[in-house]
C-alpha cells in the first residue's frame, strides 16, 4: 500500500515537472515599436467580449485587444480618450465598442470604485471619444 502510494506521489511529481510552463521559444521585442504589446495590460482580466476574430479584455490597467489569439496585443491606456486606466465594463456591438472606466479610491479606508464615465468607438477602435 505504501509503496503504491509512494509511486503515485513519484509519478505526479515527474508529471508536473514535465507538462509544467516552460520558457517561450523566442520573443519578439520588435512588436512593441509598432504598437502592439507581446502581453495584455494585466493578468488580471474583470472583463472579456469577444466577436471574431477579436478579443477584448478589461483590467484595472486599462483596455487591449488582440486579433491574432494573444500573440499580440494592441493597448489603449495611454490614449486621453481613456482618463482612467480602470476598466468597468465593455460592451461590443459590430464596429462601436464602449467601455466604462473608473477608479479605486479610499474612503473611509475603504475602497470604492468610482467611475469616471464613458469611452466609446464607432469604428472598431481606431478613435475614441470621452
Amino acid at each position: 500500500m505504501r509503496s503504491s502510494l509512494l509511486h503515485t506521489v513519484i509519478l505526479t511529481c515527474c508529471c508536473s515537472i514535465a507538462f509544467s510552463q516552460s520558457k517561450p521559444l523566442s520573443f519578439k521585442l520588435d512588436a512593441i515599436e509598432q504598437g502592439q504589446h507581446p502581453l495584455p495590460p494585466s493578468n488580471s482580466v474583470s472583463h472579456i467580449v469577444t466577436v471574431d476574430p477579436t478579443l477584448w479584455i478589461g483590467t484595472s490597467k486599462g483596455l487591449a485587444r488582440t486579433l491574432n489569439g494573444g500573440v499580440s496585443w494592441e493597448h489603449f491606456r495611454t490614449l486621453p480618450e481613456f482618463v482612467n486606466d480602470g476598466i468597468f465594463a465593455i460592451a461590443v456591438r459590430s464596429d462601436t465598442i464602449w467601455t466604462s472606466t473608473g477608479f479605486t479610491k479610499e474612503v473611509d479606508d475603504n475602497d470604492v470604485q468610482t467611475g469616471s464615465g464613458y469611452t466609446f468607438s464607432f469604428d472598431n477602435g481606431a478613435t475614441w471619444q470621452h
